[in-house]
């Protein structure tokens, strides 16, 4: 379909997403299905990629570790 944005024309993309059967089957008001999950494609390479002078790499997340921090117990004061 060919679109227009702002005066400029584009072509409207649609990816499409690969799908695997799971091998479970559903039933919904008298209506046998069978379900679907969607293949999650791999995470590419990290890219160094830079933004207004600013450079900066993706596909390096990195997960905060929540975790309560272990003290000492020399760090802990004694009540008397």
């Amino acid at each position: 379909m060919k679109l227009t944005y702002r005066g400029i024309s584009y072509t409207q993309n649609h990816g499409t997403i690969e799908t695997v059967d799971t091998g479970i089957t559903a039933k919904y008001r008298g209506q046998t299905y069978s379900i679907h999950t969607a293949e999650v494609p791999e995470i590419s390479a990290p890219k160094t990629l830079k933004y207004r002078g600013i450079s900066y790499t993706t596909g390096t997340a990195q997960v905060a570790d929540y975790r309560t921090p272990q003290v000492s117990a020399s760090a802990v004061p004694a009540f008397s």
